[in-house]
């Protein structure tokens, strides 16, 4: 592991993640690392959802989804 220095963090942040870090029963700097891991993979979830949204829409022939389903289950009944 490498590690990490911040500097000029504003005194509200730190209280804030000392605040955590207690709720959590464990140290600062893991909560900083929770922290940040979540920010980069709610990032990586936004870029995803945004390639998804510009994939152009398909409209489903034939029956719909609800109706397949209802048939298949009727057919185990």
């Amino acid at each position: 592991m490498t590690d990490l220095q911040l500097f000029n963090v504003p005194e509200k942040l730190v209280r804030a993640l000392e605040a955590q870090a207690q709720r959590r029963n464990t140290s600062v700097s893991d909560v900083a690392v929770d922290e940040l891991t979540f920010a980069l993979n709610r990032r990586e979830r936004s870029a995803a959802l945004a390639r998804l949204a510009s994939l152009p829409r398909v409209s489903p022939k034939g029956e719909s989804i609800a109706d397949a389903v209802r048939a298949e289950r009727d057919a185990r009944a």
